[in-house]
């Protein structure tokens, strides 16, 4: 049997996340669910060194991103400064069944319009597999 990688990240179960979205920010479900509106912020060309250092905010939770790019712009690295509660501690990395959970609970807190009665064509999903399986 394989030992575990050392420093493997941890992944978040499905029934964690279902928890921990009910203390969660609105901005902060739609940023895991939907991804962040970067903004540049400001851009420093380190001469020197021969690379970028950009900051970008995100519009609607307020996380920071820094880039440095190298004079060709490729990413070296990007790091990120999140607002208190956007992360959750202990709950490791939201993935598969897990992100599905968030991207539930951020529809859930919008307005959603319920559609009662017989289907009309106009209802029916798109994807393939559901149609099949609804007809």
């Amino acid at each position: 049997m394989a030992r575990p990688k050392r420093n493997a990240p941890k992944y978040a179960e499905r029934h964690e996340v279902e928890t921990a979205t009910d203390q969660m920010r609105n901005t902060d479900l739609e940023c895991r669910d939907l991804q962040h509106t970067w903004a540049y912020v400001t851009t420093t060309h380190i001469v020197r060194l021969r690379y970028y250092r950009q900051l970008h905010v995100c519009q609607r939770c307020g996380t920071e991103r820094t880039r440095e790019l190298s004079e060709t712009g490729h990413i070296y690295q990007s790091t990120y400064a999140y607002p208190d509660g956007y992360q959750i501690k202990g709950l490791g990395r939201i993935a598969g069944e897990a992100k599905d959970a968030v991207r539930l609970a951020a529809i859930k807190r919008q307005n959603v319009n319920a559609v009662r009665g017989k289907a009309k064509d106009e209802d029916m999903p798109r994807f393939k597999a559901t149609r099949d399986d609804v007809t």
